[in-house]
């Protein structure tokens, strides 16, 4: 079976519960490709908790392999709970207003919590709090909180080896229309909670939730490229979502508000026909873009996996060949999904484009 066959058959497992054949072959070269595959698209922990949880025959090498790297996995994701257990004790504990994003609160929608490849830890703190929450984290902490490269959505500090990012803005958009809608839609919303090593965590209620994990997702995929590990964030989240035809009807205006709408219908199709997302769980009618768009989006997918890492010819995120590399790969991803969010990308190509390109000739 084609490793990259076999990745969406396990990785449909995972989610949904869907067995795999016993016999399933898996041969070394296949396995080793396999979990290659797996780690450029950031989804090898889910992939070996189902070749573990499906009895896939493997050899001693590989299921040696696939325990360590389910282990070191697990472990990790424990370590991230519990500095989001002391970020919320301590934040809470003050009064502060504040929510948390992606992560650990997405990884505990999981059938597998501990399988999720884990990252950083992404909080929201109100405005009114903010220089409250960062005093209080610079003083119990003892550590330093340093801007983002652009200056224009958090601060970011290390704890415990662990990066987090503390959001006064929660996205930055081109278009002031789109970034007026979205930062109503956050000044409005009521927060809920999820339970992360026992106590309640604020997060997004879970409409707008799911829109900010997909505007997540689709910013990374036209800059520069998102891994599967997303794709698997916003799956799972429509999964555990009523999604009856409230959600729908709000859902699709908020969508529309923002002119993501079809950007939205094009990603909800690959969680489809790719990882088996359940037609039920859909905001509308699936195929409503086209398949070429479909397949573009796959391929950028394909190449860059995780956050765009792999598949450049620059490596180092720094440098005019880089510059110019990712000058050539916005500009074309831009351009050729333009119809999926064309105000947000108008905005963008005339505006946000031209001025980086003037800030890097003149470093």
């Amino acid at each position: 079976m084609k490793e990259s066959a076999l990745l969406f058959q396990l990785l449909r497992s995972e989610l949904w519960g869907q067995p795999i054949p016993a016999d399933t072959p898996l041969p070394m070269d296949e396995f080793q490709r396999l979990l290659k595959l797996a780690q450029v698209q950031a989804v090898e922990g889910l992939v070996t908790h189902a070749l573990i949880a499906n009895q896939v025959a493997l050899d001693r090498y590989e299921a040696a392999n696939v325990f360590s790297v389910s282990s070191k996995i697990g472990v990790t994701n424990g370590q991230l709970n519990h500095e989001v257990k002391d970020l919320c004790e301590l934040l809470s504990g003050q009064n502060i207003r504040y929510f948390l994003v992606k992560g650990q609160t997405l990884a505990a929608l999981y059938p597998a919590p501990e399988a999720r490849v884990s990252g950083d830890i992404d909080f929201y703190v109100y405005p009114e709090h903010f220089d409250k929450a960062k005093e209080i984290i610079q003083n119990q902490w003892n550590v330093a909180l340093e801007e983002d490269e652009e200056g224009e959505q958090h601060l970011h500090f290390s704890r415990h080896g662990v990066l987090f990012e503390m959001h006064y803005n929660l996205m930055a958009f081109s278009s002031n229309r789109v970034q007026q809608a979205f930062d109503e839609m956050v000044s409005n919303t009521r927060l809920t909670t999820r339970k992360i090593e026992g106590i309640d965590v604020p997060v997004l209620e879970d409409r707008l939730n799911l829109v900010y994990t997909f505007l997540h997702l689709y910013h990374h995929l036209i800059e520069v490229g998102v891994g599967l590990r997303q794709f698997c964030d916003l799956a799972i989240l429509m999964k555990t979502m009523k999604m009856d035809e409230d959600d729908r009807r709000e859902l699709t205006d908020m969508l529309h508000r923002l002119d993501y709408l079809k950007g939205f219908y094009a990603v909800e199709d690959i969680l489809l026909d790719y990882l088996g997302l359940p037609e039920d769980r859909l905001i509308g009618p699936k195929h409503q873009v086209s398949q070429r768009k479909r397949d573009l989006m796959m391929a950028i997918v394909a190449k860059g996996g995780n956050f765009g890492k792999h598949g450049r010819k620059h490596g180092v995120r720094s440098g005019w060949q880089y510059n110019v590399e990712m000058f050539n790969l916005k500009l074309r991803n831009y351009c050729s999904l333009y119809r999926l969010s064309p105000r947000e990308n108008r905005a963008y190509l005339l505006k946000t484009l031209p001025s980086r390109v003037l800030f890097f000739m003149k470093r």
